[in-house]
């Protein structure tokens, strides 16, 4: 909008009082120009290969100068198989001392702070450190024992578990199969032939032994029951997690 003193436009880019920029102008009461500045936030991404951050591209916010902006975030994430330790966060070209930023739990960083009073690029170099997290050994024994192939008879398998490091092993055992309907059902115990009762459980500390997973033929038909039970150990701040998959014969797949 232009600016007149009498029938003359000031042409000035800037328009001053003295030595003064005047940053907000006024017709009595009512505002009728107001100074807004730029602040370009640009990112550098130093979080290396085990990490990331999840939006590098600069903010640019325009406001009226010493007036607070929204708050700005981003986020940093370790990478596969890797621990999120810390995350930092410095920052250079804020001559004003116009931004802040700080990181929270440890993942979110917090940006704010005010609009400064000529338009600057002020830039935040993200880093992250991690550790890699380690496999947990973990090892079974296993006794496969058949009480019955038809009916309602059922089968047994006697599980001891072995893992290193703490954390807490969960036994599932899925709906069996076999070779005509009726199919069978997995119980988890601590007691053999115990037909009923959840398909899942879990156990804490190492080694865990005589657990038993039973399972039961649906309806009496000549069927074969058969099962899988999952073993696996949750991830923590040390170690992956691990896994072993049991099919009717034995450990079928190991993962972590």
């Amino acid at each position: 909008m232009p600016i007149y003193k009498g029938s003359v436009e000031v042409t000035s880019g800037n328009l001053y009082k003295g030595s003064t920029e005047v940053q907000d102008g006024y017709k009595a009461s009512d505002s009728f120009y107001i100074n807004e500045t730029t602040l370009t936030i640009a990112f550098v991404d130093n979080t290396g290969s085990t990490a990331s951050l999840n939006n590098s591209t600069s903010i640019s916010l325009v406001g009226v100068p010493g007036a607070s902006f929204t708050q700005q975030q981003r986020f940093v994430t370790a990478a596969s198989g890797y621990n999120l330790n810390s995350v930092g966060c410095a920052e250079s070209g804020d001559t004003g001392n116009n931004v802040t930023c700080s990181v929270s739990q440890p993942e979110t960083i917090n940006i704010n702070g005010t609009y400064p009073t000529t338009s600057v690029t002020v830039t935040l170099t993200i880093t992250a450190a991690t550790t890699a997290l380690i496999v947990r050994p973990m090892t079974i024994s296993r006794t496969f024992t058949p009480s019955g192939t038809t009916g309602n008879d059922s089968r047994q398998a006697r599980f001891d578990i072995y893992w290193s490091g703490g954390g807490t092993a969960t036994i599932s055992g899925n709906q069996g199969f076999g070779n005509e309907a009726g199919g069978a059902e997995a119980y988890v115990s601590q007691v053999r032939d115990r037909n009923f009762g959840p398909s899942s459980q879990s156990f804490t500390g190492s080694p865990v032994g005589g657990i038993w997973c039973n399972w039961q033929n649906v309806i009496a038909v000549n069927v074969q029951a058969q099962g899988r039970v999952t073993l696996s150990v949750p991830a923590d701040s040390v170690y992956l997690t691990t896994s072993i998959n049991l099919g009717a014969t034995g450990a079928s797949s190991v993962s972590s």
